[in-house]
């Protein structure tokens, strides 16, 4: 994969690559918590037959997932060094489940 060139209309700077995927992360996590309320929700309306944790389990896998990519992609730290995007996009790609 080879990185666009900076006069490229389509490319985007490291920074705005960050803020973007704090943004993005966010808002998915945020979906993610009220899947998670509306499994705990449902579960209580259902009585003690249905148990919900399965489901919240399964959130709460996501939503640390996303948070471990949005790290390792763009670490909240400034002065941490950041390698390539494109190497970390490709490591993301690779990443085993």
């Amino acid at each position: 994969m080879k990185p666009p060139a900076p006069d490229d209309p389509g490319s985007i700077s490291r920074p705005e690559f960050d803020q973007f995927l704090r943004d993005f992360v966010h808002e998915i996590r945020n979906h993610l918590n009220l899947i998670g309320l509306d499994a705990a929700d449902l579960a209580e309306q259902a009585g003690p037959g249905l148990d919900g944790a399965k489901l919240q389990g399964h959130v709460r896998n996501c939503s640390a997932y996303l948070k471990e990519v949005r790290a390792a992609v763009s670490p909240e730290d400034a002065t941490q060094p950041r390698p390539p995007l494109v190497e970390t996009l490709q490591q993301i790609k690779n990443r085993k489940r």
